[in-house]
């Protein structure tokens, strides 16, 4: 698949997810055998994880994200993201209802056309302190 059509479906994936809440384009996008190793990993493997994370994150913070960056080569996709929200449960802290902002940066890898792997890196720590006030 061309680089630059893999660079469209990432675009459309996360904001569909993210933005609206459509997990229904999961299936089509994301591969049985995806893997992620990124600091909030999916609760189960394949699409099915990714939509269950995905509407998780959702629903402990994003009001939407706004997305920066997007490079493509070969079969990788990077893209630059921040999202503003207000603090729901998440990681065994009840809500606050603080105002929470974070950024990163995720590498997304194709094969046969679906996504495979993912990476995500972002200020995981300094989440935890924005909704607990101390680490």
């Amino acid at each position: 698949m061309p680089t630059q059509e893999n660079k469209a479906i990432v675009q459309q994936l996360f904001d569909e997810v993210f933005n609206k809440g459509n997990t229904s384009v999961v299936n089509e996008t994301i591969a049985l055998d995806y893997i992620d190793p990124s600091p909030i990993p999916p609760p189960t493997p394949g699409p099915e994880g990714f939509a269950k994370r995905t509407i998780a994150l959702r629903a402990a913070f994003v009001q939407e994200v706004e997305f920066g960056l997007f490079l493509a080569e070969g079969d990788l996709v990077a893209f630059t993201w921040k999202f503003n929200g207000v603090h729901n449960t998440f990681a065994g802290v009840p809500a606050t209802g603080k105002q929470v902002t974070l950024s990163g940066i995720n590498v997304e890898r194709f094969e046969n056309g679906k996504i495979v792997e993912h990476w995500s890196h972002f200020d995981f720590a300094g989440l935890l302190e924005q909704i607990s006030g101390n680490l």
